[in-house]
């Protein structure tokens, strides 16, 4: 009973890493189609530490993120983001060397260009790129979605024939 509780409960976290995923996809699609240009000002630049659930021997369960904070204007009104990438998933990096090597080209009070939807236009960016954070959901959560559905169907026909 328990066995299937978990593989019930792996396909609905896959099928809800495939929602996120999908979701994000379409929004930076959105966002990348509809980006304007608009001129930035750099707030701050660190190095920010994020805990992983688990640990491997090389990154004990520590990863990097790279964080730009930037203040632009959109039809008079002043905002504030911290988006690199027009999908909301902020992309970690494996060590601090590499998280620092991400923001060699932002320095504190520096002008950059960033991009905006005008229709949210709290959601700028200043990466004018797809991540490939929205694929990997997708993947992860198909993968998880059907190696639940498989684990689940697979010991139904075996306890039938068995029978």
């Amino acid at each position: 009973m328990v066995q299937r509780i978990l593989k019930i409960v792996v396909v609905v976290v896959g099928i809800g890493l495939m929602v996120l995923g999908g979701r994000q996809w379409k929004q930076q699609g959105d966002a990348l189609k509809n980006a304007v240009e608009v001129d930035a000002t750099i707030v701050s630049v660190e190095v920010e530490p994020a805990s992983n659930i688990g640990s491997d021997r090389y990154t004990q369960g520590k990863t990097f993120t790279p964080q730009v904070k930037y203040s632009y204007e959109v039809a008079g009104t002043s905002y504030e983001s911290t988006r690199m990438y027009p999908a909301g998933i902020q992309v970690s990096q494996p060590n601090e060397v590499a998280a620092r090597d991400a923001l060699n080209q932002f320095a504190a009070g520096s002008k950059v260009k960033a991009w905006v939807d005008p229709a949210t236009p709290t959601l700028a960016f200043l990466k004018k790129e797809k991540s490939a954070a929205p694929a990997v959901l997708l993947g992860i959560g198909a993968a998880m979605t059907l190696g639940g559905l498989i684990a689940t169907f697979s010991g139904r026909r075996s306890k039938t024939s068995v029978s």
